[in-house]
């Protein structure tokens, strides 16, 4: 083969391969979903009360009781959602099944087994 043209054929080989991809953007890829082996019922329950998104009634349950349970989950959660999270302030919102959820999705979300004493 020619030099010349064995350059030119070497130049449009590497010039295509630099054009940058026409994409519309990244892919945010899947939500977090709990492993198959968790009670998938009650990690959304949990969810929703970690969230806000789970009514809660004032004198569900004992604050006292819950307060401290809730102040110990509290300072297992990472620092950076300590800061942003008032989990003792649900103390007395809670129903039971409320705060087993909630228990749940912490140990799954979180991989808190602190949680679960």
């Amino acid at each position: 083969m020619h030099p010349v043209l064995l350059t030119m054929v070497a130049a449009v080989i590497l010039g295509a391969a630099s054009v940058p991809s026409m994409a519309s953007g990244s892919y945010p890829g899947p939500g977090i979903r709990p492993p198959a082996k968790y009670d998938t019922a009650k990690y959304e329950l949990g969810k929703a009360v970690f969230t806000g998104k789970a009514p809660l009634a004032l004198g569900a349950g004992n604050a006292e009781t819950q307060g401290a349970t809730l102040k110990e989950w509290q300072k297992t959660l990472p620092i950076a959602l300590q800061r942003t999270t008032d989990l003792p302030a649900m103390a007395g919102k809670l129903t039971s099944g409320q705060l087993d959820g909630l228990q749940h999705f912490l140990e799954v979300r979180y991989n808190l087994k602190k949680a679960a004493k």
